[in-house]
């Protein structure tokens, strides 16, 4: 069975257990987002233990 961990609650710096590929619980991807629809896409970036991702624009190196 494959674990997986995210950010339990956004800034909250806890992670949470998500066991299996689907977890219902809202504090796992599947649960906390049923649908893409559902989703905000800023969320995406982080932080992840303060560490933002995503794209960077070619103004952030000017």
């Amino acid at each position: 069975m494959k674990k997986t961990q995210y950010p339990s609650a956004p800034d909250s710096g806890e992670w949470a257990a998500c066991p299996g590929q689907d977890n219902p619980s809202t504090q796992c991807i599947v649960g906390d987002v049923p649908e893409i629809w559902d989703g905000d896409e800023s969320d995406h970036d982080g932080p992840y233990n303060g560490v933002e991702t995503g794209m960077l624009n070619w103004h952030d190196f000017a």
